[in-house]
């Protein structure tokens, strides 16, 4: 990662390098250099900002950090240059004690409005920037229990975010008579609008710290087999085995049967139903389907295949395979056993009937002339 680092900070030092050495110049010369002054603060500012990217991708993974390259700190460097040129024109700070519009007789100034909305937006953003930081760390370095782990810093970001947002009211400069009014007005029509959402981050919560489902398991759900790529505090991503990405809202999961595969270990037993003619021979029937139960590399050998004569059908006798496989990979080797009998009964010449029906005539009914039949 050598060659990020060099790329991220080559542009900002030569830069920066050139500007001081134009100012240290203009400044023996004689020269005002207050513009060159502040565009050296920015400048440096923005070396910082490189060097901490770089140390980010070199230390984090790429997809991770590239996220907050654009959502954090590429917008927050961009306020910073903002906040430059308008100092340099006006006072900041009397600009943003001006009142641009009374809320309940409550007057918003612009510094609050930006407080509101550009610092929320940081602030956020910031949050889950360092829960998802906090889980990569420990996940790598410690024990701890990953889903446990999310868990906790997931409910702990929205406790953050919801402490920011009545922080920013405050900011704001509300009154409790004010806040009262709005959340009054708004929380019949809230309640009804996002009852669906609270339903499901209720059972977010559940779902993470009950552990009944955890990253990577194999569930069936809809008569689907998934496997659940993330759990998140409104709805988990799940991805079947055709490759095919879902997003199942919580509430569904928690109120509903599910069948979990790898609740305690990712073994399955998988049942092969064959049948073969009356005339086999049932000890060489078994002793081919065990056979190639112990030939298949997939299949455990604890707990052992099992063979089981199942029922006397109306047109073969029905065997079933009982085998112990992966859960992930129950279709391509339910699959592969199915060839490998197919070639053992060949092998052995055990027959796999197909259904038959016997036609019965039933006596008194009239015979049909045949064509050589003498009809004068």
């Amino acid at each position: 990662k050598v060659v990020p680092f060099a790329h991220l900070m080559f542009l900002p030092t030569f830069v920066l390098i050139a500007v001081a050495l134009t100012g240290i110049g203009l400044s023996h010369a004689g020269y005002l250099n207050g513009l060159l002054s502040a565009i050296v603060s920015v400048l440096w500012v923005w070396l910082i900002y490189r060097f901490v990217l770089a140390m980010c991708y070199a230390i984090f993974p790429m997809d991770s950090v590239t996220r907050f390259h654009f959502r954090f700190f590429a917008p927050l460097f961009g306020v910073f240059v903002v906040y430059v040129i308008v100092n340099l024109v006006t006072d900041v700070s009397m600009v943003t004690r001006v009142v641009v519009l009374n809320i309940f007789e409550s007057p918003v100034t612009i510094g609050a409005l930006l407080a509101a909305t550009v610092g929320l937006y940081f602030y956020i953003d910031g949050v889950w920037g360092v829960s998802k930081i906090t889980y990569q760390l420990s996940t790598r370095y410690t024990s701890v229990n990953p889903g446990l782990l999310e868990a906790g810093l997931t409910l702990g970001g929205y406790i953050l975010i919801a402490l920011g947002v009545f922080t920013m009211v405050n900011v704001i400069g509300l009154d409790s008579t004010t806040i009262a009014a709005i959340t009054g007005g708004l929380s019949v029509g809230i309640g009804f609008g996002l009852r669906e959402v609270l339903a499901n981050f209720i059972s977010g919560v559940l779902l993470l710290f009950e552990q009944s489902i955890r990253p990577a398991d194999v569930m069936e759900i809809d008569g689907e087999m998934v496997i659940v790529d993330k759990l998140g505090i409104r709805s988990t991503q799940v991805r079947t085995l055709d490759n095919v990405d879902l997003v199942v809202p919580n509430e569904l999961i928690l109120t509903s049967t599910v069948k979990s595969y790898t609740r305690s270990n990712n073994n399955i037993r998988r049942m092969i139903n064959v049948g073969v003619s009356y005339s086999s021979d049932v000890d060489d029937v078994t002793d081919a389907l065990l056979k190639v139960a112990k030939n298949h590399p997939e299949v455990l050998e604890a707990p052992a295949p099992t063979v089981f004569f199942e029922d006397f059908g109306a047109s073969s006798l029905d065997f079933q395979l009982a085998v112990w496989i992966d859960a992930v990979r129950v279709k391509p080797i339910s699959s592969e056993l199915r060839y490998m009998i197919w070639k053992e009964f060949a092998a052995r010449n055990i027959e796999i009937p197909f259904p038959q029906r016997d036609l019965h005539i039933r006596s008194g009914l009239p015979a049909i002339a045949s064509p050589t039949d003498d009809i004068s």
